[in-house]
């Protein structure tokens, strides 16, 4: 969208030269909305990363096996390592702790990684 909104404001200054649409430097394979693209375009040309392609489909895991236990454990403990290294978590505060699991899919794919979405609740930082 930024590069659509300055597309418009280029067009809408008299020296159309003074605000040329460049590639954005954070994001090169981005476009403008007014731009033309390739019909066939995969997630991946288009910039989008693969936690937000939607060119797969998912399928539900059981919430109540230990496979989704675990992938949530997993999951709240590189967000309490995240946390702890941004100084977020105090010393005299406890990491959160996994509840339950309140959704998780699996991605249908052929590749060699398995990626998952999983959806759970935390307690109140440990209290």
């Amino acid at each position: 969208m930024h590069l659509a909104l300055r597309e418009i404001l280029r067009l809408s200054r008299k020296d159309n030269a003074s605000l040329a649409v460049d590639k954005c430097p954070g994001c090169p394979k981005c476009c403008s909305v007014f731009s033309e693209v390739s019909e066939d375009r995969v997630c991946e040309e288009a910039g989008v990363t693969a936690d937000w392609c939607t060119c797969y489909s998912y399928r539900n895991i059981s919430t109540n096996g230990e496979e989704s236990k675990a992938i949530a454990l997993h999951a709240l403990s590189e967000i309490n390592e995240k946390l702890k290294k941004a100084g977020k978590v105090s010393s005299f505060r406890a990491q959160m702790t996994l509840e339950h699991v309140i959704d998780l899919e699996q991605k249908v794919s052929t590749d060699l990684q398995e990626h998952f979405i999983v959806m759970f609740d935390t307690n109140s930082w440990g209290n």
